[in-house]
């Protein structure tokens, strides 16, 4: 029979495996036929992005505005997809963590 101080060993092991696997996340999103990229990792922090020169005339800045705030919230989507997925494949089945 598990005590309870094994049981708090247990979750600090899981939350520091969770911790290590979105350490490891990065993803990288693409809009706009590739003029715009942007990566981001697992706690959605964006690492790099890239801009197509053509996209830095200042008649296209509201274009750019919007392709920037596209990419970065679907990397932001793409990171919790993936947090999402790791959590549950080390979790038992039916058993979640609050904002996994």
């Amino acid at each position: 029979m598990f005590g309870f101080g094994e049981i708090l060993k247990q979750a600090k092991q899981l939350q520091e495996f969770v911790e290590k696997e979105i350490d490891q996340i990065e993803v990288e999103v693409e809009v706009a036929a590739g003029r715009i990229k942007v990566r981001m990792n697992g706690k959605k922090i964006p690492t790099a992005i890239t801009i197509d020169p053509v996209l830095l005339k200042p008649e296209e800045r509201d274009q750019l505005e919007l392709l920037l705030l596209s990419a970065l919230q679907e990397a932001a989507r793409r990171v919790e997809a993936e947090v999402k997925q790791r959590v549950s494949s080390v979790l038992p089945p039916g058993l979640s963590l609050p904002g996994f």
